[in-house]
């Protein structure tokens, strides 16, 4: 995994985890030691040292090890480990992109995008998640499906304050306790980081980007997530912060309501991450705008079994990319145009395109014709393997959506 900034610049990996934290996940004799760091007592006895006088000399070694620019904080000397790491940066030096329409980062980190799917399942470090699981079962997570999930990376040299996204209110938070592993990257070993982290999640019902889920989730040595008791807020109000170590942040998006910028797009398919800024626009909302319409109108003609035939297939290539970015009235629409195609008629062949859009934004008012299309293709057309791949498994999204 690569980290880039905004200009498109790989960015050297400031903090590589240690030798004794591969050894904890890597080895067998590692996890007695990962079990008992992970408890809460060792945290609260790590947290107790890292708020003493005896942890400021480790303050200082961490400015000269990460290059931090203290010229950027509100004040230069610390009383401990977790006062330097708490510090608060001049509001000049993380100016707030205020434009109602965009969608900003809350914190300094590195960030993934990714769509939640049918199955309520997503990407983290190679290993896959359900929102369900993340929020500890809340029913909630339905109104998210097809909608995005932002992951903000934090690592020890990054800001450790974040802040509310838009204005609006929120609702009261929901704590999830949990044995705290730790957030950090570690190349190849394949952890489930978070579903035994403590976490703290809150609906944000935000003026331009409708409901937002927030969820904090605390790391190994991380015993305390600070939030800020303010039901009320604005766009760039600090909401809270992390104490000691490397954290998380999640969003969840609903379907339709943002497009995030294009190179965290691409970073984020190729499985890379950009480097983003507390405050900055990594986004914007998605309007019923002349461009939108336009796009519908596209996603139309270009499936359309005429244009289909013509193009090839490009054009849906494209208007399945793009299909996203549309309003959620148009995905609707756009949703039953290709269902009445395959009711009215299952016996044909359709490209790959119709059967991948099924898979990603189809529903169960899919599944008899597209069992009958099937149906079809093993008996008329047995030698389009490819394309009776692509049925079944649309079939098998449908049946877990």
């Amino acid at each position: 995994m690569l980290i880039y900034d905004r200009n498109g610049n790989i960015v050297p990996a400031t903090v590589m985890p240690d030798k004794l934290l591969k050894f904890m996940y890597g080895r067998r004799l590692g996890k007695p030691m990962l079990w008992i760091s992970a408890r809460r007592n060792s945290s609260r006895l790590v947290g107790t040292y890292m708020n003493s006088p005896l942890s400021r000399r480790k303050a200082y070694k961490a400015v000269k090890k990460y290059g931090i620019n203290l010229e950027e904080y509100e004040k230069q000397k610390f009383k401990s480990y977790n006062d330097f790491f708490t510090r608060k940066i001049k509001p000049s030096c993380r100016p707030v992109d205020m434009a109602p329409e965009h969608l900003i980062a809350p914190c300094d980190s590195k960030l993934r995008a990714f769509t939640i799917n049918a199955a309520k399942d997503y990407i983290i470090k190679g290993a896959p998640y359900t929102v369900s699981e993340l929020l500890g079962g809340d029913s909630v997570c339905e109104e998210y499906i097809g909608g995005m999930c932002l992951i903000f990376r934090l690592s020890v040299d990054d800001y450790h304050r974040y802040c509310y996204i838009d204005k609006g209110t929120r609702e009261g938070y929901r704590k999830i306790k949990g044995v705290l592993y730790t957030v950090s990257h570690v190349d190849g070993l394949g952890r489930n980081y978070f579903k035994r982290n403590s976490r703290v999640y809150t609906t944000l019902h935000t003026e331009n980007f409708g409901d937002v889920i927030q969820v904090e989730v605390g790391a190994t040595l991380v015993g305390r997530i600070r939030n800020r008791v303010s039901t009320v807020f604005d766009k760039g109000d600090e909401k809270g912060y992390f104490e000691f170590g490397g954290s998380t942040i999640v969003l969840l998006i609903k379907k339709g309501v943002v497009e995030l910028d294009e190179d965290i797009i691409r970073n984020s398919l190729a499985g890379n991450e950009t480097a983003v800024k507390y405050g900055s626009k990594i986004g914007k909302k998605i309007t019923s705008s002349n461009e939108a319409t336009e796009a519908f109108k596209f996603f139309i003609k270009a499936f359309s079994p005429e244009t289909y035939g013509v193009s090839m297939g490009r054009a849906a290539d494209t208007a399945l990319v793009d299909f996203s970015k549309l309003s959620q009235g148009e995905q609707q629409k756009g949703t039953d145009y290709i269902l009445r195609l395959f009711t009215d008629n299952p016996q044909k062949v359709y490209g790959k395109q119709y059967l991948e859009f099924i898979e990603l934004y189809g529903d169960k008012r899919f599944l008899e014709s597209l069992e009958k299309h099937r149906a079809f293709l093993i008996k008329e057309k047995p030698f389009f393997e490819t394309e009776i791949k692509s049925a079944q498994k649309a079939i098998d999204a449908l049946y877990v959506k």
